[in-house]
């Protein structure tokens, strides 16, 4: 039997790497992420691990005969056409429970940052602004209102961390009611409308579908608590930039934080870019070493489908 040929679109940690050699996996490292690369490097490939650049739709997938499985590095498979892989035969995995603790803790990491200007008291210093301490005065995260959109793995630790750490009032929104999650953290059950008014601190955590795209526009937006606080790590497209924008010019808005965007890396000329009361990282909330490892792992699923055998953590067309 001829020797199994992974592709691997982006980096990933060494972990993963070593399992599928490990498994006598041949891994093929693509030198960059632009699609030209991809399309070039596909058609050899059994196997395909991806992060988050780049749309893999039934182009790609058409240019591969021999591809058999789909590995993403991380949870989000927005940018993955699964109804064209079904259609051909190509299962789809993720790591769904990799990089839960690793972005809560970013969450919370940018609540602090927006509240307490953290960024701007980094370069105040730097640059030899000693009396902006006198003008820097935030808001304390404890005795405040926490309003989450998502309790999935990610938001449920958010809400832990938040309301046993802090002692913030908690109340979400989901599709789906968490009972046990209210009872264990005491935290309280809302519908959308409540949970965007009442919030000091709105923070996102939905995976991008037709229903959460531009979920947070200017309606949505202006019905949001004056002087309040939007956080988002979960997917660019769930917010209208642009509406967040005017938001935060207006000062409706005291001040977001933001780790994903619409098209990334993001323009050079996006006003949002200019804005001080706006704090912002290139989507690397799920950047930790250990998160870093948990999500390389997805190439253990990647070698059960290549040799056979079921994955853990298959993803299905809705």
């Amino acid at each position: 039997m001829p020797q199994k040929r992974v592709l691997v679109f982006q980096p990933i940690h060494e972990a993963g790497i070593a399992a599928l050699t490990s498994a006598g996996i041949e891994v093929v490292r693509a030198p960059d992420a632009r699609r030209e690369t991809l399309l070039a490097m596909i058609p050899d490939a059994d196997g395909l691990i991806v992060r988050t650049t780049g749309m893999i739709g039934g182009e790609v997938m058409d240019r591969a005969p021999r591809l058999k499985v789909i590995g993403r590095h991380g949870v989000g498979v927005d940018h993955i056409d699964l109804e064209a892989a079904r259609q051909r035969g190509i299962v789809v995995v993720n790591t769904p429970e990799a990089n839960s603790q690793g972005v809560a803790e970013y969450a919370v990491g940018l609540m602090l940052s927006a509240c307490r200007f953290l960024p701007t008291a980094d370069a105040a210093v730097r640059e030899g602004r000693w009396a902006e301490r006198e003008r820097l005065i935030g808001a304390e995260l404890h005795g405040h209102t926490l309003g989450i959109i998502g309790l999935g793995r990610i938001g449920s630790r958010v809400g832990r961390i938040c309301r046993l750490g802090f002692q913030m009032r908690v109340r979400y929104y989901d599709i789906v009611r968490k009972h046990k999650e209210e009872k264990a953290l005491g935290i309280e059950f809302a519908s959308f409308e409540e949970v965007i008014a009442e919030a000091d601190i709105l923070t996102l955590h939905t995976p991008l579908t037709p229903l959460t795209r531009h979920m947070m526009n200017r309606e949505t937006l202006s019905r949001m608590k004056q002087g309040a606080y939007l956080i988002n790590t979960s997917r660019g497209e769930v917010v209208h930039l642009d509406a967040l924008v005017e938001s935060l010019r207006t000062g409706h808005l005291k001040g977001a934080a933001l780790d994903v965007f619409p098209d990334e890396p993001l323009p050079p000329e996006h006003p949002v870019l200019r804005l001080p009361n706006v704090v912002l990282s290139p989507h690397m909330a799920s950047h930790s070493e250990e998160s870093m490892v948990r999500m390389s792992l997805v190439a253990e699923d990647v070698v059960r489908v290549l040799t056979g055998q079921p994955p853990r953590y298959p993803v299905l067309p809705e």
